[in-house]
């Protein structure tokens, strides 16, 4: 839920990695040893550490937290624990991410410009509609490549998706962002 939702398809981040390495901490009695679960960087420079925790156990030592956002602050970057109190909420619309997302990973690697300055033209025109409208009106090109084009414009807060209330599919709304 957390690659998905503050990761993957949030578009205030540009980049992240799921394996960092370790940070050391220290509190007032002993040096500590983290791993986190992600590091982030957004696109206005800012770096956050994400760490995950279940709630159902006590979700971080007290002293372990103060000592890892003690550390995070020496390095000038934010600490965040995402627990299943922050992801249960969610869940649903992360998990509506899932198929979309396919979409724009078939496209990884591939600038597909002629499709894409069709698509920004295109919503510069119609300010918001829905994907079967977007994928009849731009036939010229490949469906599966529109729709990676479209949710990787999405991910990059070019457009909104309304995943809100239903999965991805040819009844998705999207409208320009800005």
């Amino acid at each position: 839920m957390h690659w998905l939702y503050f990761l993957e398809s949030e578009p205030t981040v540009s980049t992240f990695d799921l394996a960092p390495g370790p940070i050391v901490s220290t509190d007032d009695k002993e040096i500590r040893g983290a791993e986190l679960d992600a590091v982030a960087v957004y696109r206005d420079g800012h770096i956050e550490w994400h760490e995950i925790k279940a709630a159902t156990r006590n979700p971080i030592d007290r002293s372990q937290f103060l000592a890892q956002a003690a550390a995070a602050t020496k390095e000038g970057v934010k600490y965040t624990v995402f627990t299943d109190h922050i992801l249960r909420p969610v869940a649903a619309v992360a998990l509506r991410w899932i198929k979309p997302l396919s979409f724009a990973a078939m496209l990884r690697g591939q600038e597909q410009a002629p499709c894409r300055t069709s698509l920004a033209a295109y919503f510069r025109e119609h300010k918001k509609g829905t994907i079967r409208t977007a994928l009849t009106d731009l036939a010229q090109f490949d469906q599966p490549v529109v729709l990676g084009m479209m949710v990787r414009m999405g991910v990059e807060n070019v457009i909104h998706f309304d995943l809100s209330r239903r999965s991805f599919g040819l009844q998705t709304e999207w409208s320009l962002n800005g």
